[in-house]
């Protein structure tokens, strides 16, 4: 991945929060699994965006990582909220420098961003090949679909 090749210790970070929270609070349900990064990208959000819908999960990963990369002060709204499985929406402080984890099957919602500017660097582990192109990955193996037909055209020297 491009992650990997242009910030390896971020790559590496990732994983082993990864790891050690699987250890710790999920009973392993990761370890003897070949992880790669599904995607990594960075998002921006202004207003009105959101990620309303409740029942939003990340279909296909293991786990995703996101972390807060705006201050409180930069935007309003935006809150980052899970549906539990009393069908409680939980809301979770996350300030700047804070990485969120979750297993990527957990429902997971932003409410909108009143003003501002709300950044946020995500990625997503499965297990399946790597990501190489500009998108989320849809194929574990093999050419991703979407980019397949552009492949030559998006590899950098």
């Amino acid at each position: 991945s491009r992650l990997k090749e242009k910030l390896p210790w971020l790559h590496d970070r990732l994983f082993e929060a990864a790891r050690a929270v699987d250890a710790e609070s999920w009973n392993h349900v990761l370890r003897d699994r070949s992880l790669q990064l599904r995607c990594a990208e960075f998002h921006t959000v202004t207003p009105p965006g959101n990620l309303a819908y409740e029942e939003h999960y990340d279909q296909g990963s293991l786990v995703t990582v996101d972390i807060m990369l705006s201050d409180e002060s930069d935007f309003g709204g935006g809150a980052f909220s899970t549906l539990e499985i009393d069908d409680v929406l939980v809301e979770h402080t996350f300030q700047k420098g804070d990485l969120m984890l979750f297993l990527s099957h957990k429902y997971h919602c932003v409410s909108p961003v009143t003003s501002g500017r709300r950044n946020v660097f995500v990625a997503e582990i499965w297990e399946g090949a790597p990501g190489t192109c500009n998108c989320r990955r849809e194929a574990r193996v093999g050419d991703c679909r979407a980019c397949a037909p552009l492949a030559p055209a998006l590899r950098t020297p």
